[in-house]
């Protein structure tokens, strides 16, 4: 195998820069194409028929497992040897999110344990073979990392556009189909209900979390770009202004709360960490946070959305905490956070997440207190590594930072579940560790490495093109029921639903969801009795669904049988009490009286 310590000019240099090249076009497509939220089995993403109209819309989250497959693929067939500390961080950041994800599967739904291990999987596979590249020569790392950078400012860049024109546009695009009559997916009118951006990732909050972690590998760019432009104090200046400009204007628009708590957050730790600093300057820093939260908790409540979500997010943890009580060693199950928090919420919103928006507690919640032990390990031990580079001016000290606010992020919102997220890090970080330790030795027994990250490849490449089908087969059947547009409903013209539907059952077996589509198809064409039996064919692959439990009691309730109705309302009231829909007041005044 070939030792890491060989200096790049004895090596075949020509197939290590091209596919050093693509990782680094992917890694700029990443904060730009690759958003949206893994593991969630009723999202169907948008797939166009032609390659071009693919420059206007993300990429499905699977890609990320199918390419990074390929990439690993790639990386492997160099045969590195990894020094230890980047083989242990490599193993950290890519295997064990995935291993430790495994126990979720005992207690949980099969369409939703195994979508979010594709997830992991997928952003295993993607950083590790950024991480083999980087090993074998140092130069790749901020390769990687500017090109991280570039598309997280172009990224920051849309979603200022999108504030002044992009979502107008959208908005009249979906009024356009609505006079149509083309319907518009509920996701879709949710977004542009809301004034704030998300770009081109899943949510604005998703977007803060980009534009935080690249905040200060822009500082530390603008100063080495700015040497290569004379005068250099100017350069560095426009660049640093420019930068901050984009990031901070995006911030803003985004509007999301955790941009302005991480960052408060990261600084009280670094000026805690400051051994010679004086007491006084401490209690300064201290009393500067708290007026700068009591200043941002005004503005919300004033100008903003409030402070309900975050009694919301106080709430999710509750019930992480009372699903980790239950079932301490194996977890709740994948999924099953979402149906326990529905059911013993304390806020009196309709909302239900389905995360706990802690990465922490939604292992120890959903997989059990050990896996949610080693996501903690995960996310302190590249930390660890690199907490004697905090204050040393460079790259390291960039990144150190950048973790440090993708930590405190993860621990406020589901980051993990957009892929993006998690492999920019695990990318940082293998850079930064490369440069730390320029002569590590290489690891004597790499072949084991070699053969987890070959199962790593394995399992990304088949579980996400299995996952990349099963969604493919769901869009179909959402584009005849709910064409985005009208060429896609005239191209889908000769395709019924039951067709489509069948086809998607052929890859989604046990997915409740495809029945329900199908079912309420039939509903609204009136065949009552095939509605009927696909609303429970539902509840056998999924009883906890209270939608469904409704459809069936209203379909119960018009043929007259009261009592069966009121039954199945009273048991959709129990899956949800806090919802307005399933009131069993409410459905007998309208429907059994």
């Amino acid at each position: 195998m070939i030792d890491a310590a060989v200096s790049p000019q004895n090596r075949p240099a020509a197939p290590a820069n091209v596919a050093g090249t693509v990782m680094a076009l992917l890694l700029f497509l990443l904060p730009l194409k690759f958003g949206g939220l893994s593991a969630m089995p009723e999202a169907a993403g948008f797939y166009p028929p032609l390659l071009s109209d693919w420059l206007y819309v993300a990429f499905p989250p699977h890609a990320v497992g199918i390419a990074g497959a390929y990439m690993l693929l790639w990386a492997l067939l160099t045969r590195p040897q990894l020094p230890v500390r980047q083989a242990g961080l490599l193993l950290a950041w890519c295997v064990i999110p995935a291993a430790a994800a495994l126990p979720g599967i005992i207690n949980g739904h099969s369409d939703e344990s195994w979508g979010e291990i594709s997830n992991l999987l997928g952003i295993g596979a993607f950083a590790a073979a950024a991480g083999i590249f980087i090993a074998r020569d140092a130069v790749w790392g901020k390769r990687f990392a500017a090109a991280l950078l570039l598309g997280g400012l172009c990224s920051a860049a849309y979603g200022i556009y999108q504030h002044f024109y992009g979502l107008t546009e959208l908005r009249e695009y979906a009024a356009e189909n609505l006079r149509k009559g083309l319907p518009v997916p509920k996701a879709l009118q949710l977004k542009l209900q809301d004034p704030r951006v998300f770009s081109t990732l899943a949510s604005p909050n998703i977007f803060s979390s980009m534009l935080l972690l690249i905040s200060p590998l822009a500082w530390y760019f603008a100063w080495e770009w700015g040497k290569k432009f004379a005068p250099e104090k100017v350069s560095r200046r426009l660049f640093g202004t420019l930068f901050f400009i984009l990031i901070a204007a995006a911030l803003f628009f985004a509007s999301s709360r955790s941009s302005l708590l991480c960052p408060l957050l990261a600084g009280m730790l670094a000026v805690f960490s400051l051994k010679k600093l004086k007491t006084s300057w401490r209690i300064a820093a201290l009393a500067a946070a708290i007026l700068a939260v009591g200043i941002g908790a005004w503005f919300a409540i004033r100008h903003g959305r409030g402070l309900a979500s975050m009694g919301e997010r106080a709430d999710y943890l509750r019930s992480a905490a009372v699903l980790t009580a239950k079932h301490p060693f194996s977890g709740g199950g994948w999924g099953n956070f979402f149906r326990t928090h529905r059911e013993i919420k304390l806020s009196s919103t309709d909302e239900s997440a389905r995360d706990p928006h802690n990465i922490v507690a939604a292992f120890a919640s959903q997989a059990g207190v050990i896996p949610g032990i080693l996501m903690l390990a995960v996310l302190i031990l590249p930390l660890g590594l690199l907490w004697k580079h905090r204050f040393t001016p460079g790259f390291p000290m960039a990144v150190f930072w950048s973790g440090v606010l993708f930590t405190l992020h993860s621990l406020m919102d589901c980051d993990w579940h957009s892929p993006a997220l998690p492999v920019t890090m695990g990318v940082l970080y293998f850079a930064a560790c490369r440069e730390t330790a320029p002569a590590a030795p290489p690891l004597k027994k790499s072949f084991y490495v070699t053969i987890i990250l070959s199962a790593l490849l394995a399992a990304s490449a088949g579980v996400n093109w299995h996952y990349l089908r099963r969604d493919m087969a769901l869009a179909q059947l959402c584009d005849k029921l709910m064409p985005p547009t009208e060429e896609i409903a005239r191209n889908m013209a000769h395709l019924s639903v039951p067709q489509l539907a069948a086809r998607a059952r052929e890859v989604r077996p046990a997915s409740p969801v495809v029945w329900d589509l199908e079912g309420m198809w039939y509903r609204h064409n009136g065949n009552i009795p095939a509605a009927e039996k696909c609303f429970i064919k539902v509840l056998e692959l999924d009883p906890g669904r209270p939608d469904v439990l409704r459809k069936l009691a209203e379909i119960e309730a018009k043929k007259g049988n009261y009592d069966a109705a009121m039954q199945l309302i009273r048991q959709a009231q129990k899956k949800f009490p806090k919802h307005a829909r399933y009131n069993v007041e409410k459905f007998q005044q309208e429907f059994c009286q």
